[in-house]
């Protein structure tokens, strides 16, 4: 069964990559806010603190630190009944503090230059084993900001933008090994003490400890001039969805669902349900609908929404479905790759570098001390045999000098 899928997988990828091949493509497009934008300052940490202290206090996120960890990951193909049975995939990871990495898009730098790329493009940056789409962004490309990375992106220890303390939910991994999902002061972001190695925006905190927490998501998130109309519809209507959470052993699940806006999929209601069914306690949303995407090992396992003419074919005729280039992923990937973005490991490897460039150094400073003792040495041995050889000859020639002059006195008394 699974050579079977495998085999599919692989069809169905080359498919894939065929069908991108076109003059036209009809994209699905699902976004939170009205015309492709995000939060504005409106929407800031106290308004939000505010807005949700009712039940929880003044506590604005969760977070958890995995209690068993193990180097493997789990991937299985899933099935959920809502109206119709609806199938996709997930991912359990048990050590996301060194298996698991935000990453953006295509390479280090894309979000700076609003690069877009497919998700088994990036995946490549990290040779990730199982990659899916992430951060939201701006997908329509009259705009000036088309491909415009939205929210807080921390990627392996390196601030890429943090979101100006605009409040959308978000998913990050400390350097302890924490897991927090919520909604964070710009504080937290940039806290030195124990610093975010990976964090995301996504937009709806869906599942609070255990609850659907997506009625108080949508108030805290909506945009003050959109009342609760747009995002409203992102949160009800069926569509393909990406979500990550955690569990109560601090095991982190990548969960993703095919579908088309509209009209297949489902809705985050029927998710929230599902997520509490396979045991998580916390989870956010990510980019979904034609972003949807899920690479195992470079090969595209879902079905994307997106459509795309075949080549030749007439217009709006003998559509294909394709991948769409999207901006951050996620990415699941061998725990060795990680080691370094461990806190504490980090600073070892600082350290080891540190000192192995001391002790090079401090070498090489003996080897020329050395060297110079070793010249002096030999000079003042030279100028020595030198001073006895030339010391030699010059006796040598005063006493020949002599003779010579005693032999000439001696041959003049002769005369």
């Amino acid at each position: 069964k699974k050579h079977l899928m495998l085999i599919m997988s692989k069809i169905n990828f080359i498919l894939l990559i065929m069908s991108c091949v076109s003059s036209e493509s009809i994209s699905d497009d699902l976004v939170p806010y009205m015309n492709g934008g995000h939060l504005d300052q409106m929407r800031n940490h106290r308004y939000v603190r505010e807005c949700l202290k009712t039940q929880y206090g003044e506590l604005t996120y969760e977070s958890i630190k995995p209690i068993e960890i193990d180097s493997t990951f789990i991937t299985n193909y899933i099935g959920y009944e809502t109206d119709h049975l609806q199938f996709g995939h997930r991912t359990v990871i048990k050590n996301p503090l060194k298996m698991l990495s935000v990453l953006e898009p295509l390479k280090s730098g894309g979000c700076k230059t609003s690069s877009l790329a497919y998700v088994h493009e990036s995946a490549k940056q990290q040779k990730c084993r199982i990659a899916v789409n992430a951060g939201f962004f701006n997908p329509f490309e009259t705009d000036k900001d088309y491909g415009k990375c939205y929210g807080n992106i921390i990627s392996n220890g390196n601030l890429v933008q943090d979101n100006g303390g605009i409040q959308n939910a978000n998913f990050g991994i400390r350097s302890d090994g924490t897991l927090v999902i919520g909604y964070l002061p710009e504080k937290e972001v940039i806290d030195k003490k124990n610093p975010f190695l990976q964090l995301l925006s996504g937009v709806g905190w869906i599942l609070r400890n255990g609850s659907s927490y997506l009625k108080e998501s949508e108030k805290a998130e909506c945009k003050e001039s959109e009342t609760t109309g747009t995002l409203d519809k992102f949160f009800n209507v069926k569509s393909a969805r990406t979500m990550i959470g955690y569990d109560a052993k601090g095991h982190v699940h990548i969960v993703q669902f095919d579908g088309k806006t509209g009209k297949s999929g489902i809705n985050l209601y029927e998710a929230v349900e599902y997520l509490k069914k396979i045991g998580l306690i916390n989870a956010i949303n990510f980019d979904g609908g034609g972003s949807a995407t899920y690479v195992q090992d470079s090969i595209i396992l879902n079905y994307p929404s997106n459509e795309c003419a075949m080549n030749g074919a007439p217009t709006s005729q003998q559509f294909n479905i394709c991948p769409k280039p999207v901006s951050t992923i996620i990415c699941v990937h061998d725990e060795q790759i990680a080691e370094s973005y461990d806190a504490s490991t980090s600073m070892s490897h600082c350290c080891n570098r540190n000192y192995v460039l001391v002790v090079v150094l401090s070498s090489v400073i003996a080897v020329c001390l050395l060297a110079m003792v070793f010249i002096s040495n030999s000079s003042s041995v030279y100028n020595h045999r030198v001073k006895d050889l030339f010391g030699g000859q010059k006796d040598a020639l005063k006493s020949l000098l002599e003779s010579n002059e005693y032999s000439t006195d001696g041959d003049s008394e002769k005369e």
